[in-house]
């Protein structure tokens, strides 16, 4: 088809599609931020066209959404994950004696970084002021924190990140900790459950 042959109704049909696409919020959840750059360069790539005329210039607009519909498709099927990523995986936490009613959902997504701990969790008090939750992966003999949280402010969700993404870490645990109390766990286990 040449692209001169554009009618009206072809380039309706594709502003729909875009608009569609762009309204989808799920598009402006966290952009990388090299999306703006590879618009941009892709816009750039596209040739000047001469002096438009009312055919070239319906020819244009179509090029010029077809190129953002594009950029966005490729974004769309890039996000969330990176490249490497592989999809998430979620796993059940369920409360211990200190908080009987908790209750929470862990999705991991591995990373380049290492892994991505989303916590999803309910009836888990905000800590006291002078005290935080604080995640953790284990194996049998070690622990490593993922990161610390307070859950003041009526969330219920979290992200963690941990460097370390190998399985031999499968238990996941959220203890709560005195501000000042260094560096190792409390033993106050609020959370807990297996990752793998």
């Amino acid at each position: 088809m040449d692209v001169h042959d554009f009618s009206d109704e072809v380039y309706l049909g594709d502003l729909r599609g875009l608009k569609e696409i762009l309204s989808d919020g799920y598009v402006w959840d966290n952009p990388p931020t090299s999306l703006q750059a590879k618009c941009l360069g892709a816009v750039a790539m596209l040739r000047k066209p001469p002096r438009p005329t009312v055919r070239r210039l319906g020819a244009r607009w179509s090029l010029s959404g077809l190129a953002l519909a594009a950029a966005l498709t490729g974004f769309l099927v890039w996000q969330p994950d990176f490249a490497s990523d592989e999809a998430a995986n979620s796993f059940q936490l369920a409360g211990t004696q200190v908080a009987p009613d908790a209750r929470g959902v862990a999705s991991v997504t591995r990373t380049d970084a290492g892994l991505e701990i989303h916590l999803d969790v309910t009836n888990l008090p905000p800590a006291a002021p002078d005290e935080y939750y604080q995640g953790w992966i284990k194996d049998e003999t070690n622990a490593i924190t993922v990161g610390t949280f307070h859950m003041r402010n009526g969330s219920e969700e979290v992200t963690l990140w941990s460097g370390i993404d190998s399985e031999r870490y499968s238990t996941f645990t959220v203890t709560l900790q005195k501000i000042g109390g260094g560096q190792k766990s409390s033993g106050i286990v609020v959370l807990s459950g297996k990752l793998y």
